[in-house]
């Protein structure tokens, strides 16, 4: 009897402590992070504004309307990303892309049709973020989840250089690491791919009214730890 309870014993605390595993975040040994990918954002709009003049009775009168909108855009990802505790890791990240600044004209005063002047910008940012992984009972041993969170700079670079904006850029969401390949002993401990979701929010740059607009975002990246 005393052995079947000492055997009962030892199979609880196995599986207690599998349990403990899997609700463990995988974090693959290793202090660096390097990754690279394509970055879509949404648009945003921009705000309108009225073109009015003053009347000889002093009263504004309303030339034309016009809306400015962000277009959404493809562009690129990269970032390196050191940890600093078990869960947490600590990023520095970089983006560039080309989203069009389009303004729409409408409500003319002498009835003439819309018009839409498009102009292609550079758009750059630099920010630092972290990473926070989240236990997950249902995630594989390859399978990470995690949120994150940043803060930045932006700039907006108009057509021929000829005018210059700069802004701030703040991002939260969440996302998961696959890893594809782990090498525990060798300097290259792990290959994998990431994928998140989050929602950007661009202060100042390029919008007229100065304020801060809020878009979606979707990264794909392939990334390898050291």
């Amino acid at each position: 009897m005393t052995r079947r309870r000492a055997v009962a014993a030892l199979a609880v605390a196995l599986a207690v402590r599998a349990s403990a595993v899997r609700a463990q975040p995988v974090i693959v040994p290793g202090r660096l992070e390097i990754g690279i990918g394509p970055q879509w954002t949404g648009h945003a709009a921009l705000g309108s504004r009225n073109a009015n003049e003053t009347t000889g009775a002093g009263s504004p009168f309303t030339l034309f309307s016009s809306s400015t909108d962000l277009a959404s855009a493809t562009g690129l990802e990269a970032r390196i990303g050191v940890r600093v505790l078990r869960r947490l890791e600590a990023e520095v990240v970089g983006s560039y892309a080309t989203p069009s600044l389009v303004i729409q004209t409408s409500a003319d005063s002498e009835s003439a049709p819309g018009v839409a002047a498009k102009e292609r910008l550079r758009q750059f940012t630099i920010h630092g973020a972290a990473v926070w992984y989240v236990p997950a009972r249902r995630a594989g041993a390859r399978t990470a989840p995690f949120v994150t969170a940043g803060v930045g700079y932006l700039r907006h670079v108009h057509e021929k250089d000829v005018l210059l904006a700069g802004g701030t850029v703040y991002e939260a969401g969440a996302g998961i690491k696959q890893l594809l390949v782990s090498r525990d002993r060798r300097r290259l401990k792990g290959v994998g791919v990431r994928a998140d979701v989050r929602a950007v929010a661009r202060a100042k740059g390029v919008a007229p009214d100065g304020g801060t607009h809020v878009s979606p975002a979707v990264t794909a990246s392939l990334f390898v730890r050291f």
